[in-house]
């Protein structure tokens, strides 16, 4: 697949993990930083404008050797989605499929974000007007 987008995020905080147990002003606070951090990398290396469905790539580098459960990495990068979304001014429902993967021989503590057309079944490409309509029962 060749990607519209790429871009280097920092690995999501602690804090935004659902296994997380603390008062809910430290999630509250951690969730407005990282989207705004996420949201400035973005525009900072980003001027494309996307439309259509859309397929998100994450690769997660870890900061340490630690293991990590890779769906409890994905549901922690939610602040972090909307901020990139918000970035490239796209609604984040166009993003209709998505993979991760933890990387295994790099340490780092970053998240690899990318972006591409998404393919449904038939091998076309979403729609040009970027609407979310479905088809009716």
């Amino acid at each position: 697949m060749s990607w519209l987008i790429e871009v280097s995020l920092p690995w999501p905080p602690t804090a935004l993990s659902p296994n997380f147990k603390a008062h809910w002003s430290k999630r509250y606070g951690a969730t407005k930083r990282y989207r705004q951090a996420c949201w400035a990398i973005t525009m900072a290396h980003s001027r494309v404008h996307l439309f259509g469905q859309l397929h998100m790539d994450l690769t997660f580098v870890r900061p340490n050797k630690r293991l990590f459960d890779l769906d409890n990495l994905v549901a922690r990068m939610k602040s972090g989605i909307d901020g990139m979304a918000d970035a490239l001014s796209i609604n984040d429902a166009q993003i209709v499929s998505h993979s991760a993967r933890v990387a295994q021989d790099e340490v780092g503590g970053y998240v690899i974000m990318r972006l591409g057309e998404a393919h449904n079944e038939g091998g076309h490409t979403g729609n040009a007007s970027g609407s979310n309509s479905r088809p009716r029962r």
